[in-house]
């Protein structure tokens, strides 16, 4: 079964998939390691995204692959998400299997950017 029929919204995928927001502080470390400060631009550029998304968004009308015109690929490109040493993968093929044992899922995760370590590990990013 597809995802996008089996979960259409955030709370199926909380139901269907047992999964909730972790309210442990520690669960991702990598936000509480300093980041670089942005600079003025790139403050400006993501405000600019913000405002077409709410632009959009309020219309009632946005569509996946809109988002991925107006927001996805602009955010990845002002972040520098695209360039060495990142790598974007678009539509890699997932399945799951619901704990029941009688249900799975197959989906596709829009993006996934890669980063390669220096020791040959890769970091992966789900967007």
């Amino acid at each position: 079964m597809d995802i996008t029929k089996a979960i259409t919204n955030l709370n199926e995928a909380h139901t269907k998939l047992g999964i909730s927001p972790s309210p442990d502080a520690t669960f991702f470390t990598e936000w509480k390691e300093p980041l670089p400060p942005l600079i003025d631009a790139e403050t400006a550029r993501l405000d600019h995204l913000k405002q077409r998304y709410l632009y959009y968004a309020d219309s009632g009308a946005i569509t996946e692959g809109t988002v991925h015109l107006i927001l996805l690929s602009p955010l990845l490109e002002t972040l520098g998400f695209i360039d060495p040493p990142y790598q974007v993968r678009g539509e890699k093929y997932v399945r799951f299997e619901i704990e029941d044992g009688d249900t799975q899922l197959d989906g596709l995760i829009d993006a996934l950017v890669i980063h390669d370590r220096p020791l040959g590990g890769a970091e992966h990013h789900r967007l």
